[in-house]
């Protein structure tokens, strides 16, 4: 089977892409809302500066946001469960999605290993047998001085995969949540970039991320990207997991000074 079920747990709501580049509905507000309380509650004020970087909300209108709530209500009540497939589900961010569904929530799990998103044929017979209504693409190639040296791999990963997903979410009427990155801008702002400020990556990496967010929008206007950072968890390699680990090996470190991020904690970002 292509698409492996996810166990069920306690926590979080799977967002829903709804929002606007202008006023946005009720329903976007919330959402917004909604993640900065919830990473404050988890993790203090590191995460809310994070949160408010990574929103950006899709184009969509009143009339979209009133049906899905309806439709969310319609689900509540009669028992249904909302059926979400996980794409890059080994991870960080994938596992914690997996480990924090809500009790109303479905949730069908591929790995990078078990779906290449970029095979439209794949992608077509995968969305076939899970049947989903919302997808999270949280699959990406995400070395990112290695994109410098293999700039054709970074963009099928991070570019032709997010739109060949887009353009079938498009063609079947599923939802897509996209996770993109906050390399798409050129970090010499002195305050934390707004979602419309304008992209400016500075190496293939956030080229190949930028390039996948304009293809998203294009296939799929309705479509939610959320732009994250410094993704840390107990699972895989991180920047926390290495620092904690050179500072039990070490009695000195030297870490460059020239650097400022936001970590962000992936169980947090799950469960917003």
């Amino acid at each position: 089977s292509l698409c492996r079920r996810g166990r069920r747990g306690s926590g979080g709501d799977v967002l829903s892409p709804h929002g606007s580049n202008q006023t946005p509905p009720a329903h976007a507000l919330f959402v917004r809302h909604h993640l900065i309380r919830q990473c404050s509650h988890e993790h203090g004020r590191s995460v809310i500066m994070a949160t408010k970087i990574i929103i950006k909300s899709a184009r969509l209108g009143h009339a979209s946001s009133q049906q899905h709530e309806r439709r969310q209500r319609s689900n509540r009540g009669s028992g249904l469960k909302q059926k979400v497939l996980v794409v890059g589900a080994g991870g960080q961010l994938g596992r914690e999605l997996q480990r924090t569904v809500a009790p109303d929530v479905e949730c069908v799990a591929v790995t990078r290993a078990q779906l290449d998103i970029a095979d439209a044929r794949a992608v077509a017979d995968c969305l076939a047998e899970a049947t989903p209504q919302l997808i999270v693409n949280a699959a990406a190639y995400t070395a990112v001085d290695k994109a410098e040296s293999e700039p054709e791999a970074a963009h099928r990963g991070n570019a032709v995969g997010p739109e060949v997903l887009a353009r079938a979410c498009a063609a079947q009427g599923i939802r897509l949540i996209h996770i993109s990155t906050d390399f798409v801008f050129d970090g010499r702002a002195s305050m934390p970039y707004p979602p419309e400020a304008t992209c400016a990556p500075l190496g293939e990496y956030g080229r190949s991320k930028h390039a996948g967010e304009v293809a998203v929008q294009r296939a799929l206007p309705d479509a939610l990207i959320l732009r994250t950072g410094w993704v840390y968890s107990s699972f895989g390699g991180n920047f926390v997991k290495t620092m904690l680990r050179l500072m039990g090996e070490r009695d000195e470190l030297s870490v460059v000074t020239d650097q400022v991020g936001t970590p962000t904690w992936a169980r947090g970002l799950a469960t917003a």
